[in-house]
């Protein structure tokens, strides 16, 4: 699966960055929600695009052998990182445990 190769020690091992790492999930993720018809806010398809964007520079500049001067863009400041995916993921959760205690 895609999960399966995100995760993948190659995969870790040529991008070497858990902000790079968490991009890769992001995308993976709006690309599950938009094949299984789910909503997709314009904010979340514009981060979407300019992390394919960050991510296809990124793989032609490691291959170039430019990389160190290839900058990562102010979106995946750490906050933002934790906002879009941890605490996104939490409040999912939250949701999902509410559900389930509210059916039974």
């Amino acid at each position: 699966t895609l999960l399966e190769l995100v995760e993948s020690n190659v995969v870790r091992e040529y991008v070497a960055d858990t902000d790079v790492l968490n991009s890769l999930h992001f995308i993976r993720i709006a690309g599950m929600n938009a094949v299984h018809g789910r909503k997709i806010r314009p904010k979340d398809a514009t981060l979407t695009l300019e992390n394919v964007t960050y991510l296809v520079g990124l793989i032609a500049a490691k291959e170039s052998g430019t990389v160190a001067a290839y900058q990562k863009p102010p979106y995946m400041s750490e906050a933002e990182t934790r906002r879009l995916y941890v605490d996104r993921k939490h409040f999912r959760l939250i949701i999902l445990l509410l559900i389930i205690l509210y059916t039974t």
